[in-house]
Parts: C-alpha cells; sequence; structure tokens
C-alpha cells in the first residue's frame, strides 16, 4: 500500500479496514509493531469484526508481525471463523423452516455482505445473523 502511513491505534484500524480498496491512501508499517501496539490494534480489530481482513494483511505482507504475532493473528480469524460457520449453519436451518412455513425473508448485514460484496468471505467477520420478514410474517415466523 503507499500514501500516508499511520501509527495510533484508529488510523492502524482504519488501515486495516481499507485493505483490498482501490485507491486508499491509508499504509501499515513497514516492520512488526511492538507487543503493545500490536496488542491494543488486535483489540481494536477484534471489536470492529475485522479480523478476516487483518489476516489478509498479515497474509500479503501488508503488515509485517513477529512468529507471536502470526499466530495470535491465525488463532483470532480461526476463531471468528468457527463463530461465523456456526452461525451460517444456523441460518441455513431457520432459513429450510420458513422456507417449509411460506414465509418470505431475506438475510441482512454480515452473512449476506460476506457471501455477496467481499471477494472471499473469510474476510467478512459476523457475530450474528439479522434476518427480515414482513410485519404480517413476524408471529409466523
Amino acid at each position: 500500500m503507499t500514501g500516508r502511513s499511520t501509527s495510533e491505534p484508529s488510523g492502524l484500524v482504519r488501515a486495516v479496514a481499507a485493505k483490498g480498496l482501490r485507491g486508499s491512501s491509508l499504509k501499515l508499517p513497514s516492520k512488526p509493531l511492538e507487543s503493545a501496539d500490536f496488542s491494543k490494534l488486535r483489540v481494536s480489530v477484534w471489536f470492529q469484526r475485522l479480523d478476516g481482513l487483518l489476516a489478509a494483511a498479515v497474509h500479503d505482507n501488508d503488515l509485517p508481525v513477529t512468529p507471536e504475532q502470526l499466530e495470535e493473528v491465525l488463532t483470532a480469524h480461526a476463531d471468528a471463523m468457527k463463530v461465523c460457520l456456526a452461525l451460517e449453519g444456523d441460518l441455513l436451518e431457520i432459513a429450510a423452516v420458513l422456507d417449509q412455513r411460506g414465509i418470505g425473508h431475506r438475510v441482512l448485514k454480515g452473512p449476506a455482505f460476506a457471501q455477496l460484496d467481499y471477494p472471499d468471505p473469510a474476510l467478512r467477520v459476523f457475530g450474528d445473523i439479522d434476518l427480515l420478514v414482513r410485519s404480517d410474517d413476524f408471529d409466523a415466523a
């Protein structure tokens, strides 16, 4: 990535969030972060559900890391993906029940964005399922 470099935690989080966006001028550090700074970044990334983008930045060498930091990133991303896969499994079951009962529904936010808007669904971490049903079908749903 080229452009302005940033080292404060919010700037680093923005740079991680911009991973893969054409035209972004946000730049990640060219050396591994100090342990305390990396810990702050990890907390912010987790809070913003950006573990997939951080893992991609590390994988693509946009953000160099120490071996310990690499392990932390990979573990956090794997844990996040376990949650996402479990939620997607629940979503499939719920959608099947709603379909069987003739209740129209739409998937919103996280799972939909992951599947439709990202080149790899593993880049989009989510922590819940949002479904939209017509108000007339709410009680039946």
